[in-house]
């Protein structure tokens, strides 16, 4: 029961994250090609690298602000008699998760 209009709607509501994992393939694509087919010195790979070490420095600088404002405005949102339960629990659940983030960082770098 697919008709071109729910189609084009669908399409359009997830334009954002076609492109996205468009963009991904694309991005490896281009890649694999530049590391197997143009053999690079150092200097020329740090140069393919200055953009995307511009973006995670800053991506990191601005992580924790978010999500920390985050998380303080949803527990001071909450009703006082249920706000310690659950900061706990939010505070258990960002640091489980930030923990797990690191362990993959360390695993995919040192692969």
């Amino acid at each position: 029961m697919c008709n071109k209009a729910n189609l084009k709607k669908h399409l359009k509501n997830n334009l954002l994250l076609i492109l996205t994992i468009i963009s991904v393939f694309i991005g490896v694509g281009l890649g694999s090609i530049i590391r197997i087919y143009l053999k690079l010195n150092r200097v020329e790979k740090e140069y393919f690298a200055f953009p995307g070490e511009i973006l995670l420095r800053i991506l990191k600088f601005i992580i924790f602000p978010l999500i920390g404002s985050s998380l303080a405005t949803s527990i001071w949102g909450i009703q006082k008699s249920k706000s310690g339960k659950i900061a706990i629990h939010a505070i258990w659940f960002y640091s489980v998760t930030t923990l797990f983030a690191i362990l993959v960082a360390i695993v995919l770098r040192y692969l």
